[in-house]
């Protein structure tokens, strides 16, 4: 297991708050600029500031979505 988590983590996105590598079958979530962002967890945790503020290019007045 342990060597398909690392091969995985060069494949699937990880979360900007918590880093860790987010697996298909956890809800990832994307602004609407287009940057992947964070997995649930950190979604339901983080500043409201953050929700309408893209972490990667700071872009204002985006909002966060359920990536699929």
């Amino acid at each position: 297991r342990a060597i398909v988590e690392e091969a995985l983590q060069h494949i699937l996105p990880t979360c900007l708050v918590c880093l860790k590598t987010v697996h298909p079958e956890d809800a990832t979530f994307m602004y609407s600029c287009g940057h992947r962002a964070i997995c649930e967890t950190c979604k339901d945790s983080m500043d409201p500031s953050w929700k309408t503020q893209c972490m990667m290019c700071r872009q204002t007045g985006v909002h966060i979505m359920q990536q699929f």
